[in-house]
């Protein structure tokens, strides 16, 4: 996932040069080099010293309240007077649309009962709050980006369970 968000993902809202430069990629993303240190802790078992550890979970903890108060922020600075109608279709293909086509996709695919619930369930999540993050960095629409996200979320407490349902 931080690959293809730290490659791809910015690339879609970054408007660069589309040669490919692992330096000025590393450069511009140091979370992919945090990503490969983390993957080679985790294939080869090593642990950090554990006052290290421990601040690097508490660290990890707080991303997510984070990304939450910056949406907050992102529509705070703006008037909502009416939802946006226009993004009724697209959160609807993010939470109903793909994870029905990914449930169609795999069903006769994937054996395992538990690996095929997860996968369908992870495609039926929200939107990530990353989006906006992005769109607010790369100098997009940052506050259809956060109401995208914000409605995607809303909405999600009526699709996940449905969804679930089907599985």
């Amino acid at each position: 996932f931080s690959i293809l968000t730290f490659t791809f993902g910015v690339r879609m809202f970054d408007n660069a040069p589309r040669d490919f430069n692992l330096k000025k990629l590393l450069i511009r993303n140091p979370v992919l080099i945090a990503t490969a240190v983390g993957y080679i802790f985790f294939v080869s078992g090593l642990r950090l010293p554990t006052v290290l550890e421990e601040g690097v979970s508490l660290i990890g903890g707080i991303t997510t309240p984070i990304s939450m108060i910056l949406l907050g922020i992102y529509l705070a600075r703006q008037s909502i007077k009416n939802l946006d109608l226009r993004l009724l279709f697209p959160v609807a293909l993010k939470l109903v649309l793909i994870p029905l086509v990914t449930w169609l996709a795999l069903r006769w695919v994937v054996s395992n009962q538990l690996m095929f619930a997860v996968i369908v369930t992870l495609m039926a999540m929200p939107p990530a709050a990353l989006a906006a993050i992005f769109a607010e960095q790369y100098g997009a629409d940052s506050f259809s980006t956060a109401k995208f996200v914000v409605l995607g979320t809303i909405l999600c407490v009526i699709t996940v369970p449905v969804i679930s349902l089907l599985l």
